[in-house]
């Protein structure tokens, strides 16, 4: 090796060791707010790692559906046909409601998440329950309204049920 690689490897040793204290010095012990994150971030996001949404006109429901809209007594069951790669369904809604849905990959594991309306924007919602490993639906929530996000890579079906109402209204959003 020779004497600039030593003195490169020097610098960018001491580049690492330098941003990982900044990184401690900085951090905070919360868990965070994910819509609270650097605009850049997002740009990357967009820039390089896209954001596919499930396509609503690819779900179907055995409740009652107007458009991109489902309403239901109890419980609903939608089946989203294979997406071909891994996609995100985004389900809206003003009550809570509990979403159920496999977990994506291989796992046969199962996740539960009751998602509830926010009164403040970017605030997010509680899981009840969640599976034990692999991903479970994310839920966030803008002012006064309950948001499910469920990662989707093959054909899956997911089980939505009221939260103490007599009927729910959920929405199939495409973005």
């Amino acid at each position: 090796m020779s004497g600039r690689q030593k003195i490169l490897l020097a610098v960018v040793a001491l580049a690492l060791v330098a941003f990982y204290a900044i990184a401690l010095g900085t951090g905070t012990n919360s868990q965070g707010d994910p819509g609270a994150r650097p605009r850049w971030v997002d740009w990357l996001g967009g820039a390089f790692g896209g954001n596919s949404v499930v396509d609503p006109s690819t779900v179907t429901a055995d409740c009652s559906r107007a458009g991109d809209i489902l309403t239901f007594a109890d419980d609903c069951h939608l089946v989203v046909q294979d997406p071909g790669s891994l996609e995100t369904l985004i389900l809206r809604s003003s009550a809570a409601f509990v979403v159920q849905a496999p977990t994506p990959g291989d796992s046969d594991t199962t996740a539960r998440q009751e998602v509830t309306p926010s009164p403040t924007a970017s605030a997010a919602a509680t899981p009840t329950a969640s599976a034990v490993g692999g991903a479970t639906p994310t839920a966030s929530a803008a002012a006064g309204t309950a948001v499910a996000k469920i990662a989707v890579d093959r054909e899956t079906r997911i089980a939505l049920s009221c939260v103490g109402a007599d009927e729910c209204t959920v929405t199939i959003a495409s973005s």
